[in-house]
């Protein structure tokens, strides 16, 4: 199902790598670059959490970007 025939309400949870991950943040912005979108991957936490939204014909917005909630301990944060 196309992200655009959800309901607005909707919430959708994807798991991916650095890549992908940065190349829908650099999105968000705008055209996508090769060189920034390398550089916003390279600075990806493993496991860091991302956060999209949607507002129709407003786009995307960023929400969160590499965030770590999950892992309090600083011994627990791994670069890709």
């Amino acid at each position: 199902m196309p992200l655009a025939a959800l309901p607005a309400t909707a919430r959708v949870a994807v798991f991916t790598s650095a890549t992908p991950a940065a190349i829908s943040v650099a999105r968000v912005f705008g055209p996508v670059e090769p060189l920034p979108v390398m550089r916003m991957a390279g600075a990806q936490w493993n496991t860091s959490v991302s956060a999209i939204s949607w507002n129709g014909a407003g786009g995307p917005g960023l929400q969160t970007f590499n965030a770590l909630p999950h892992l309090g301990e600083p011994r627990l944060r791994t670069f890709r």
